[in-house]
């Protein structure tokens, strides 16, 4: 007998031991029992004992219950008496009724696993599966969580298609989560595409819901990762030409597409597009529509929205309201989403009975962002306001006063005033910022103007276009910038950007204030003087506000 052999007898001598000197109804020496067991797991080499010959069925479901505490506090998977029990080839034994039939309601160490907040819960499940190996029996907790639930959720493939393979029904299921969405939201949220196709092919209901009235495909469009997902899944439908329903409300309201475009899943929403799925339903929360939900949240997938609809002939209604009578147009306007304005535009959006947003909607969008609040947000916002003003005047819409001051206020929050006609002497005269500035181009195609080289505003004004500042903030010349020089730039550039806007509306404020007293020219040359802080406070005073 070579030395490996020997020391196993002895282990198996001393497990022997430990049981033997125990009285089971005692709780301390049960305790110590555990805690003697992982002394002796850490130590054991060689052949693996015989479990049942050392312990009774109960004892051995004690001994589990306990491990799985203590997996959850301190000990490894690699040492707890669950693997060593899964190594040993020890199988749990059903308990039956008195017709010895099989009782399918009981706790398990394998729902408990499942129900507990412990790390790699997948890999001490598996373990438990090789435990708990009669896929005949579905045990079921008092929450209606049974072993499949769990083999679904976890990703086991394998004890999940032997499941499916002896004969259980994935539709008939009493737990509020159906075994398709389990695998759908998968371990640490992760879907398992192996166990979702097997349950797919096993016979899965594509259209049953969960106690929130979500379906799979509410599942899958709601998470941006998932496209691929959303391509398998319709891949599977279509092999085993299933009724998918792709129009299906949540208790919300909303439809796998308000879903998809919310999460920025852009496969998923063509592939429901071109399915069929409406482009016109509104949720029930918010009275949003898809492209209420592309105005906000998946820009992007405008023009890829309008070409499948008309692809398909769909009639898409570009003007339709939310619960707040709001149209598409103006949350763009109000998210400042120049392409999607123009996009809305080209295709039929109603701009002769446009409403500006009201500065309670600028506020409420912006609210969200201020959180961040860091120089390239500032102007990169900034810009993207002249541009979406610029690309609605373009196209014939008239702001007044009001909606001007909307805008400069925007400026106001974000302390995008600059406060003196010349740079702060402390970072423009700056040798460190010299030196940098002298070398970052707001255009690059324009040597000649870089952050250095003071532009008067009007030349600014014909040399920069206010996409020109959009670029900028987001170029890597912007990102090479010292960042204790990138607030005053941030500021400068805004002066410069909105001088031209501020003037327009300030001339108008201030002819109000006079009472046409002054001649034109002389207002203009008093305007042309003044900066936007002083601007803004003129067309403030004109319609009798204060700062």
């Amino acid at each position: 007998m070579d030395w490996f052999s020997m020391y196993a007898d002895y282990l198996n001598t001393e497990l022997k031991s430990l049981r033997r000197k125990l009285n089971w109804e005692i709780e301390e020496e049960r305790h110590e029992l555990i805690i003697n067991l992982y002394w002796l797991i850490r130590a054991w080499r060689g052949r693996l004992p015989d479990l049942r010959d050392i312990f009774r069925p109960e004892e051995i479901d004690f001994i589990l219950d306990a491990d799985v505490r203590k997996l959850h506090e301190s000990i490894t998977l690699e040492r707890s008496f669950i693997f060593f029990a899964a190594r040993s080839g020890y199988k749990d034994e059903p308990k039956v009724d008195e017709d010895g039939k099989p009782l399918l309601r009981r706790s398990t160490p394998i729902h408990r696993v499942a129900r507990s907040t412990m790390f790699n819960k997948s890999g001490v499940i598996r373990a438990l599966f090789e435990i708990f190996d009669r896929y005949d029996i579905n045990y079921i907790h008092a929450s209606g969580l049974s072993h499949f639930h769990v083999a679904c959720k976890f990703g086991c493939d394998k004890v999940v298609e032997k499941f499916l393979e002896l004969g259980l029904d994935p539709n008939h299921l009493e737990y509020a989560y159906p075994p398709l969405y389990m695998a759908l939201f998968g371990r640490s949220y992760v879907p398992n595409s192996r166990v979702i196709d097997l349950l797919l092919r096993g016979g899965a209901d594509v259209n049953v819901s969960n106690a929130a009235g979500s379906t799979s495909l509410h599942i899958i469009c709601d998470r941006e990762q998932d496209g691929e997902l959303a391509k398998q899944f319709f891949k599977i439908v279509d092999d085993k030409n299933l009724n998918l329903q792709v129009d299906v409300r949540d208790r919300s309201g909303n439809t796998p597409l308000h879903l998809a475009l919310r999460s920025g899943n852009a496969i998923a929403a063509k592939l429901l597009l071109r399915r069929g799925a409406s482009p016109n339903l509104a949720n029930v929360e918010h009275g949003w529509t898809p492209l209420h939900i592309i105005c906000q949240r998946c820009q992007e997938f405008m023009e890829k929205f309008f070409e499948i609809n008309y692809e398909r002939n769909q009639l898409v209604q570009v003007d339709s309201r939310d619960r707040e009578g709001r149209t598409p147009l103006q949350l763009a306007v109000v998210n400042f989403t120049f392409n999607t304005v123009d996009v809305l535009l080209k295709h039929g959006a109603d701009l002769s009975n446009f409403v500006f947003p009201s500065e309670r909607h600028f506020n409420e969008r912006f609210e969200q962002v201020t959180r961040e609040n860091t120089p390239r947000l500032k102007l990169t916002l900034a810009s993207r306001a002249m541009i979406t003003i610029e690309r609605l005047e373009t196209r014939g819409y008239e702001l007044d006063l009001s909606h001007a001051l909307i805008i400069m206020k925007f400026f106001d929050k974000y302390n995008l005033y600059e406060q003196s006609e010349e740079l702060d002497e402390y970072w423009y005269d700056a040798e460190d910022f010299t030196s940098e500035a002298n070398n970052i181009m707001i255009i690059d195609n324009l040597p000649g103007l870089s952050l250095y080289v003071r532009v008067p505003p009007k030349k600014a004004a014909k040399q920069l276009t206010y996409l020109d500042y959009f670029n900028f903030a987001r170029s890597n010349n912007f990102s090479n910038l010292l960042a204790e020089h990138k607030e005053e730039v941030v500021v400068h550039l805004c002066e410069m950007m909105g001088k031209k806007f501020f003037r327009q509306w300030a001339l108008e404020a201030f002819v109000i204030l006079t009472h046409c007293r002054l001649p034109s020219p002389c207002c203009q040359m008093i305007i042309d003087q003044l900066m936007n802080k002083d601007l803004y406070n003129i067309c403030l005073a004109a319609t009798g506000q204060s700062s």
